[in-house]
């Protein structure tokens, strides 16, 4: 990434970190009120770094740094998940940086989007399974969080991401490339 990508991508992540500190209170609420398996339909959101970043630098590494440097801010606001923020974000932003490269970031339309969106929430699902223990539970637990985790990360990461995107060209802030979707 040149110097402009990394400046996009740092101010994108800001953003979107300091969302995420702010959305993180509804989450809590939401998970008293639906419970542990429902509250996932909002987990999309947290993906949503990995996917609107590298859809406005289209960069190899953009979704993981995005990811990565969003999570950070939510460690440096005070997120209450600690360190762990930042092997989340990591996690995620590998998810769909695998899916980007496999379309060697070139294909940005919204099946694609969806995709590495849905690799992103795979991979958190495949990370949280191991540092929460998730083999303990009974076996059609992670298969429901997984369930609900793929409609939450196409509509709250691929979805979102590609709306504030074409927000953001409608804006004149992105200018549109070859491969959008129109």
């Amino acid at each position: 990434m040149n110097t402009r990508d990394t400046i996009v991508t740092a101010a994108v992540a800001v953003v979107l970190g300091l969302a995420q500190v702010a959305f993180g209170p509804l989450y809590t609420l939401f998970a008293g009120v639906l419970g542990p398996i429902w509250v996932m339909l909002l987990l999309g959101f947290y993906y949503l770094p990995g996917i609107l970043i590298p859809l406005i630098v289209r960069k190899p590494g953009a979704a993981f740094i995005g990811s990565v440097a969003a999570a950070l801010v939510q460690i440096i606001l005070g997120s209450p998940f600690g360190i762990l923020a930042l092997f989340a974000g990591a996690t995620q932003g590998a998810g769909a940086e695998i899916v980007f490269a496999l379309f060697r970031y070139r294909r940005w339309r919204f099946p694609v989007l969806a995709l590495a969106a849905i690799g992103s929430g795979l991979a958190a699902l495949v990370y949280e399974y191991f540092i929460l223990a998730y083999g303990s539970l009974a076996w059609w637990i992670p298969l429901a969080y997984l369930g609900v985790r793929v409609p939450s990360s196409v509509l709250l990461a691929a979805a979102l991401g590609l709306w504030l995107y074409k927000g953001l060209v409608m804006s004149g802030a992105v200018t549109a490339r070859e491969g959008d979707d129109s």
